[in-house]
């Protein structure tokens, strides 16, 4: 099996300095689990993220954006793919969905399945997003 992450990101806290350069920056990956499922974990494959396993690749980054997105976290990720789209958070996290499906569509169902009735916890509405 690849060890090869198929996401990653880096995260620390912000009530921190997260401009200072010396700052403890965390990076962390998605790992596809040898018994099936993806699991986000530290780079140095030390410990999971507390977040259990996700059926898909789309579960595992809306755990992410509803786990690091809040004010209290930097997250910086881009993840795309080479064909399709990428929608971007105005706090610079980008979720990539697959060709076929509309951007419009993409957002509504990234809104559907995430924390709360307005969407993500960090994005009251669309305005919130860039879609690209």
């Amino acid at each position: 099996m690849s060890t090869r992450p198929i996401r990653v990101a880096t995260i620390c806290h912000n009530e921190d300095d997260a401009s200072d350069k010396a700052h403890r920056r965390v990076r962390v990956e998605l790992i596809k689990e040898e018994g099936g499922g993806y699991v986000w974990r530290t780079a140095d494959g030390s410990e999971d993220c507390s977040m259990g396993v996700h059926k898909t690749v789309r579960d595992a980054e809306i755990a992410a954006m509803q786990s690091w997105g809040a004010d209290e976290w930097d997250l910086r990720a881009t993840w795309r793919w080479k064909r399709g789209f990428a929608i971007e958070s105005r706090a610079g996290l980008c979720f990539g969905f697959w060709p076929g499906e509309t951007p419009k569509d993409a957002l509504m169902t990234m809104f559907k399945n995430s924390g709360d009735e307005y969407g993500s916890p960090t994005a009251g509405t669309e305005d919130d997003w860039i879609i690209y």
